[in-house]
């Protein structure tokens, strides 16, 4: 299985945060909803491509100019994923933040435990 930095992202904010909201948006169902929309228009346009034998994009625009709209559809859903900073994380780099994500938890627990103690002993 592959991770990308957007994965652990999301995966950090749900396991010591809750759901992360920016301006009342699920960040989450953000990226799986552009990424079914770009696995839907990827096999909806190679399927229809298929079909009519593949012909070159010039051949797209000018005599199927509504396939030709679909693989610009497709393309803007990638250009918004890719504009996004959505990249695929090496495995290392996921193990590393791991450590770093864990160490954070236990350091923010311990400042926890302290501020309680101090408030209980006032």
């Amino acid at each position: 299985m592959r991770c990308t930095f957007a994965d652990v992202t999301l995966i950090y904010f749900y396991k010591y945060f809750g759901a992360l909201h920016l301006c009342g948006c699920d960040v989450d169902f953000i990226f799986q909803a552009l990424s079914i929309r770009s696995n839907y228009y990827t096999a909806h346009f190679k399927y229809v491509v298929d079909q009519i034998e593949r012909p070159t994009l010039e051949q797209l625009q000018t005599y199927y100019p509504k396939v030709y709209q679909l693989y610009q559809m497709r393309n803007q859903i990638y250009d918004r994923i890719d504009r996004s900073g959505y990249r695929k994380m090496p495995k290392d780099a996921y193990q590393q933040w791991l450590k770093s994500a864990e160490k954070e938890k236990r350091e923010q627990e311990e400042r926890l435990s302290k501020m309680l103690l101090i408030n209980i002993k006032r």
